[in-house]
This record gives C-alpha cells, sequence and structure tokens, in this order.
C-alpha cells in the first residue's frame, strides 16, 4: 500500500506555497527596489551611435530635460526617453517601472538601463510588415495584390466571395475586414492567437464585418499570417530571418522574439528590443 500523507500536512504545504507565491508577486510587482532614474547625458556604447550634446547640436539643454522630466513624471509607466539630433544621441533617460513578458498574468517593478531590453509589443507588427518588404524584396512571399485564401487552399471549406476579397496588403493596412477584438481587457482574439495551432483559419473564420480595405481595424491576427507567409517562403522562422536580413545588418545583436506554446516567434507582441535599437 502507498502511504499517504495526512491532510493536515498536505494543506499546510499548499498554504506555504500560495503565502510564498503572494509574497513574492508583492514584492515583484510592488517592493522589488529600483535604481534611481539613469541620465540624460547618453553612455558610451559600442553599438554605433554618437553621442553629443542638446547644446552642441542647437537645442536648448534645460528646455529639453523640462520635457523629459514631464513625461518620466506623468503616471504614463515610461521606461526610457531618448533624443537624436543630427544622427547623434544627445539625451538619454532610463527609469525603472512596471513591466510584463508575454507569460505573466501580473506586471512586475523592475529597473531599466542603456543595455536592458523591454518589451516594446505592438512595434513587432511594423517590424513584421518591414521583413515582408525584405522578403517580397527577394521574391519569396506573394504580391501585396494577391488573395490571402490563395496562399492557404487548405481552407476552402471557410472560403466565402466576400473573404476570397481579402488581400496581403489588406493584412499590411489591417483593413481585412474582419470582425476582430483586440487591446481590450480579458481574453480578446490577439491573446487567442498565442495558443492556436493554424493561425490562418483562425483569423479567416472571424466573420466578415466590413468590405476589405474599407475600415481599418487593429488586427493582430493579420501580421500573424504575415510571419508565416515569410516562414513559408523563406524556410526559417520569423526571427531567424529577421536576425540575418534586418537585425544583423542594421548591428542589433541583443534582442528577444517570444515565441508561443506552439514555438513560433508572436509577431504580433513578442519583440524585445533595447531602445538604443
Amino acid at each position: 500500500m502507498t502511504a499517504r500523507l495526512p491532510k493536515f500536512r498536505v494543506r499546510t504545504w499548499l498554504a506555504i506555497v500560495a503565502s510564498a507565491c503572494v509574497i513574492y508577486w508583492a514584492w515583484a510587482g510592488f517592493l522589488r527596489p529600483i535604481s534611481p532614474r539613469i541620465g540624460p547625458a547618453p553612455q558610451a556604447l559600442a553599438d554605433g551611435w554618437k553621442a553629443s550634446t542638446p547644446a552642441a547640436e542647437g537645442m536648448d539643454a534645460v528646455a529639453l530635460q523640462q520635457r523629459i522630466s514631464a513625461v518620466f513624471e506623468a503616471p504614463l509607466n515610461v521606461h526610457s526617453v531618448l533624443v537624436e539630433r543630427h544622427g547623434k544621441l544627445i539625451s538619454e533617460t532610463y527609469q525603472g517601472g512596471k513591466d510584463r513578458s508575454v507569460y505573466s498574468l501580473w506586471s512586475v517593478r523592475r529597473s531599466f538601463s542603456a543595455t536592458d531590453k523591454q518589451d516594446v509589443r505592438s512595434i513587432g507588427k511594423s517590424v513584421t510588415g518591414l521583413l515582408y518588404g525584405v522578403a517580397l524584396a527577394q521574391g519569396r512571399v506573394p504580391e501585396p495584390s494577391a488573395a490571402v485564401l490563395g496562399s492557404y487552399p487548405d481552407l476552402a471549406d471557410i472560403s466565402t466571395p466576400q473573404k476570397q476579397r481579402i488581400r496581403i496588403e489588406d493584412l499590411l493596412n489591417m483593413a481585412n475586414g474582419l470582425q476582430w477584438r483586440e487591446g481590450a481587457p480579458g481574453i480578446n482574439d490577439e491573446l487567442r492567437l498565442f495558443w492556436k495551432s493554424d493561425i490562418a483559419r483562425y483569423l479567416l473564420s472571424h466573420d466578415v464585418a466590413a468590405a476589405p480595405n474599407t475600415l481599418f481595424n487593429y488586427n493582430g491576427g493579420g501580421t500573424a499570417i504575415l510571419a508565416d507567409l515569410i516562414a513559408r517562403g523563406t524556410g526559417v522562422p520569423l526571427d531567424a530571418f529577421a536576425r540575418k536580413q534586418l537585425f544583423e545588418p542594421l548591428g542589433i545583436r541583443d534582442w528577444t522574439w517570444v515565441k508561443d506554446v506552439h514555438g513560433r516567434p508572436m509577431a504580433f507582441n513578442g519583440l524585445r528590443l533595447r531602445p538604443r535599437d
């Protein structure tokens, strides 16, 4: 017979674990010490940036600093402000704040500096659009005028005349006409992308709300399909293509693209970059 732990002992251990979790999240979310504000003089790093001063580049240093301080002191959770003038970095300031990775349910307090990667969220959408342009120039992805469903013949069961009109350019413009809820509290359509195995089927299964190219609606699902087309056309995942074709040529070496539960880089919200990059 297998010995069983007394119920009171199991409950005690569960209570200890729960208490430890509460204490950790309280410390990480509200009590963790963060470093004082860093800046505004640009730091000397071997990353291609030339440093200068506001005065040397024709700007009022006092007025500039007043503006930057106002941004940091507003309740906006701003982590960094960098100012470039005439191709030179003239001001660089960081402060701690709340940060939340894609996998976290709660934000945590942490310090930030010039060498820390930050969650840039939907900037990943713009980077994915840029990468689609790179792949297009190489002839490895469909033209913007091509129908999206033309790349997914296995979705014939959900194809309709209205959905057949959706073009690649409508994904790039976020005007595909499909019903989509993103950015709202709770589990919205974008968050479901995290665990959906068939991204194209998931997006194109949504009902049509408007004709393509007539109504803007923020839509990370379209970005996820663009990433899928890039991976299919180039034969490598989105992050590998980004590394070789974009980040390395620009001298960007310290970055992360968080993956979903299926191991795919989340094109719509998973990119983390240093502000200097």
